[in-house]
């Protein structure tokens, strides 16, 4: 007896169309898994990285927003122990290799967020079909194209090389002593942004600082002559974010803002002469943007015609106090980050919503003077102190101490930073505390730099880049002693598979009784 038939005619013709279907969709949808690969906006990337350091800023990812032309960045790297004295050092060819290998990760991440404006190309001496690449950059760089970055745009072109974009020490060799490279941390990301601003830009800001009489100096590392500490960090960091930073001498040239858009005073401690006052009032009556950097000790013959007439605003005397309840740093009432921000002002926006962290020493307070002559001035508070603060003022009888006296002193919130725009499109910054820029504080506090930069950014009207900066990335290492080395040996080597062993054997034991 014969049983139903398997394959029936229309069983047959269901197989065939499934055979075919599957045939036609199984390369149409590995071409769409293709497309969707290589279209960067489809990609999902996750950074891991304890410290973030693949995770581009909020002020990067502004500047490849603001984008207008496309932009290529070539990377090429050869990893190698010659120093740059040309000895060999054992070792440096895995610092470059780590900086190669971050280098190339970050710029995919600007490949990824760019939208199609931003290409990168990667080169390696070790592959074969890269040779004649490798050779046509050289040339168009007019040098060996051997570990740089190299950002492009038409014709403008920025060359980055190893110390832009990592902090390292290539080491040496010597008949008797040996020093191993070293590398510190990574910069790229900061050097890239700076570098794509200055191929995209029409022309950099210029920024000059204000010197002669005893100004904070944006050369000096550390200290500068006078012990203060020096802006050397924030002249750098100004320089990355494509500002052309520079200095000048009020008594050598007439100054307008044809020479520069932005100036800075940065706290003299001498007396500016009657022309070179008149010259700074000409400059921001003619539309020129300043930073005056003001601390209690700043020659008071500087406020009528910078901050009462020029500004409409007034010096408080004294220096600002905090009254303190915790130990360590914070038992000085004049070092201190509780403070506040303003609501209607661009350059604190981030500082506000995000409560970036501020630290300011020794300042000094103003207060709008109110006059009917100003009501066409926008003058808005950027940093407010905590209510608990006072001005130590002193007295006849007892000299400034740093306490607080009910007698004589109110506890009240004082406005340690202004901004002010005049009728004519002037902007001016008016700070109580040049300290926060030095570099002592730059290095303590990254909020501190963030509010400088995007200060700046406001006094350059470049608004759709106050963001917070890139920081400088740094490497986390571990460094053991030889005992603590063979501490480690001891429990990775010995102890640990020892214990492995054991319990081992005793579940073998167990499983025989």
């Amino acid at each position: 007896m014969s049983g139903p038939a398997t394959f029936t005619r229309g069983r047959k013709i269901g197989i065939a169309f499934n055979v075919i279907l599957a045939s036609i969709l199984a390369p149409a949808l590995g071409a769409f898994l293709s497309y969707l690969a290589f279209r960067p906006e489809f990609r999902a990337r996750f950074d891991l990285t304890g410290t973030s350091s693949y995770t581009l800023s909020e002020r990067t990812r502004r500047v490849l927003d603001n984008l207008r032309t496309d932009v290529s960045i070539t990377t090429c790297f050869y990893a190698h122990n010659l120093n740059s004295a040309g000895m060999p050092v054992l070792g440096l060819d895995r610092v470059i290799y780590a900086v190669g290998q971050h280098t190339n990760d970050l710029i995919r991440e600007y490949e990824l967020k760019s939208h199609g404006k931003l290409k990168s190309h990667v080169y390696d001496y070790s592959v074969t079909r890269h040779t004649g690449r490798i050779a046509e950059l050289s040339s168009r760089i007019g040098e060996q194209a051997s570990n740089i970055v190299v950002v492009e745009s038409g014709s403008r072109r920025k060359v980055l090389r190893l110390a832009d974009i990592a902090d390292y020490d290539e080491g040496a060799k010597g008949r008797e002593t040996y020093r191993a490279p070293r590398l510190y941390g990574f910069k790229a990301e900061e050097a890239i942004s700076g570098a794509l601003l200055s191929v995209t830009e029409e022309k950099p800001v210029r920024i000059r600082f204000i010197q002669g009489h005893g100004e904070r100096d944006p050369a000096a590392r550390s200290m500068d002559g006078s012990g203060r500490g020096g802006f050397s960090r924030f002249a750098a960091a100004l320089q990355a974010q494509n500002f052309d930073v520079g200095s000048v001498n009020l008594a050598d040239q007439v100054f307008t803002p044809d020479d520069a858009e932005i100036l800075i005073l940065a706290s003299p401690t001498l007396e500016l002469s009657e022309a070179e006052l008149e010259q700074l009032g000409e400059f921001v009556r003619a539309g020129g943007n300043m930073m005056l950097l003001f601390d209690p000790a700043t020659p008071i013959a500087l406020d009528f015609s910078l901050l009462d007439q020029l500004l409409g605003l007034k010096r408080l005397p004294g220096v600002v106090c905090i009254a303190r309840e915790s130990g360590g740093w914070q038992r000085d009432p004049v070092n201190f980050h509780e403070v506040d921000y303003g609501f209607n002002s661009e350059v604190v926006r981030l500082h506000r919503d995000r409560g970036f962290v501020t630290r300011w020493i020794e300042a000094c307070a103003f207060e709008p003077i109110g006059r009917s002559a100003e009501s066409n001035f926008e003058i808005l508070p950027l940093v407010w102190t905590s209510a608990e603060s006072w001005l130590d003022l002193g007295n006849s009888s007892q000299p400034a101490n740093r306490q607080f006296d009910p007698a004589s002193e109110v506890k009240r919130r004082r406005g340690i930073a202004f901004s002010v725009e005049r009728p004519e499109g002037a902007r001016v910054l008016v700070v109580g505390d040049s300290d926060f820029l030095d570099d002592l504080r730059m290095g303590e506090a990254p909020g501190n730099r963030d509010l400088g930069l995007n200060a700046m950014e406001w006094l350059a009207e470049r608004e759709q880049l106050i963001s917070v900066a890139p920081q400088p990335y740094d490497e986390l290492r571990v460094d053991l002693t030889a005992d603590e080395y063979g501490t480690v040996r001891l429990y990775v080597v010995i102890l640990i598979p020892g214990l492995a062993l054991i319990a081992g054997f005793a579940v073998y034991w167990t499983r025989r009784q």
